[in-house]
């Protein structure tokens, strides 16, 4: 198995003990190291799992990309890596990292309570609006996180975007980290609008969720093929694979939140319900994986990072966009191309290579 140099320690956060010791210097040193880090390419990839991608991505039905890194060893190829995808709901994952943040430096506190109204209301499904909602709009930051990434909720997500200063810091922080093939320009409801074809800026009151629902339900199919055609090469509210995988491996190192926070959203990442026929979809039943998914009209999305047998892990990044088929082929796909990573990481560990 081809081995590559692993990425160094970040150390982007520092424990509350020493948050007073040299701030400035080791923010700095971060930066640099992180850049140096997503400078480093991906290998290129072998030729049998190109030419097996190759097959799983036809039958997708339109492109997949791919990331992968097995940290322990370093070894990472791709598929389509420096091609950026429309995240959706993958988005998240970024999102969160940017609130954690502002938990680890003391702004938030996750146990603290919030009033939700019907004003904060995104447009999706929201199990955790209607629970606050019989409490009389309370709910924790934490129980918003773990809405977020578990169930993918539009209103938990956006509620937290706000209280984080919006999508401009977490797009800043993402750059900072060396990762500039991962765009964050707007909220959920934003990015619904927007693939809505109405323009966010200045409508965002006009357009009530009941309206945008009538738009939708009266143009159909001809509305999300008008919205891909825009949209499916859109560098905005999207990533590359390999910026994608990197930052999951910088969050399984522990680099990018302290450690009781990184602990938090991977237990988080780890109860997803969405998308369990993605990545895990053809993996060992019971096999260990925190992840986040993404799905928007022929975009379909999963990233993770899977706990292989005797405690490696093993990031994957993979979307597929473009697709003329049902989300239950792209998912095969998702699920298919991950098996053949998992199989091909397992055995060059067991060649000791």
């Amino acid at each position: 198995m081809k081995r590559f140099v692993p990425f160094l320690p970040l150390f982007l956060l520092l424990l509350a003990a020493c948050a007073s010791r040299q701030p400035d210097r080791i923010a700095e040193q971060a930066i640099e190291d992180s850049t140096r880090h997503a400078e480093q390419a991906f290998g290129p990839t072998d030729t049998s799992l190109h030419a097996a991608l190759r097959a799983i991505e036809q039958k997708s039905g339109g492109r997949l990309g791919i990331a992968a890194i097995h940290l322990e060893s370093g070894w990472r190829t791709s598929y389509r890596g420096e091609e950026t995808f429309p995240m959706a709901s993958v988005g998240k994952l970024p999102m969160a990292i940017g609130f954690l943040r502002g938990v680890d430096a003391g702004t938030f506190r996750l146990d603290s309570t919030v009033l939700l109204t019907q004003a904060d209301r995104s447009p999706g499904g929201s199990p955790l609006f209607h629970r606050a909602m019989r409490a009389g709009g309370s709910a924790t930051m934490h129980e918003l996180l773990e809405a977020m990434v578990i169930n993918s909720d539009n209103t938990a997500c956006d509620y937290l975007l706000r209280l984080a200063g919006g999508a401009h810091p977490i797009d800043s922080l993402m750059g900072s980290l060396g990762l500039g093939h991962i765009d964050v320009s707007h909220s959920e409801w934003e990015l619904i609008l927007l693939w809505a074809g109405v323009d966010p800026k200045g409508n965002d009151t006009a357009w009530t969720r009941d309206r945008i629902y009538a738009k939708i339900e009266e143009a159909g199919d001809t509305l999300w093929r008008a919205a891909e055609a825009r949209l499916v090469d859109d560098p905005t509210d999207a990533a590359a694979p390999e910026d994608m995988a990197r930052l999951l491996e910088m969050l399984q190192r522990r680099t990018l939140l302290a450690p009781a926070t990184t602990d938090t959203l991977l237990a988080v990442m780890g109860r997803t319900v969405t998308g369990r026929g993605r990545l895990a979809g053809l993996l060992p039943p019971g096999t260990p994986i925190a992840h986040k998914t993404g799905t928007i009209s022929s975009t379909t999305n999963d990233v993770g990072i899977i706990t292989l047998p005797g405690g490696d892990h093993l990031v994957i990044a993979a979307f597929v966009k473009g697709s003329r088929t049902g989300v239950r082929a792209r998912e095969q796909a998702i699920a298919s191309a991950a098996q053949i990573l998992y199989q091909h990481v397992l055995a060059g560990a067991r060649k000791g290579s």
